[in-house]
């Protein structure tokens, strides 16, 4: 039980900063085009914002493993 909580925790923390990375690398951005920032190496905030696509694909696997936990959980239920 208590490795099935750690696992999902896991997945909590890691689903978490992926999305603050991504909005991160977004106010940047989003700051840069409003003037309000000041990029000194115009590749930061390229690279930031190229992250982000990173980020997503990181995301989409999180979701796929909790799908695959929440399926394993019900075949679980069905077969007791």
């Amino acid at each position: 039980m208590e490795e099935k909580i750690l696992k999902r925790f896991r997945r909590e923390m890691r689903l978490n900063a992926c999305l603050k990375s991504i909005r991160e690398a977004c106010e940047t951005a989003s700051l840069y085009f409003d003037n309000e920032y000041v990029v000194y190496d115009f590749d930061e905030l390229s690279c930031s914002l190229s992250c982000a696509a990173d980020y997503t694909k990181e995301i989409e696997e999180i979701v796929g493993e909790i799908i695959d936990a929440y399926e394993e959980e019900i075949r679980g239920l069905e077969n007791e």
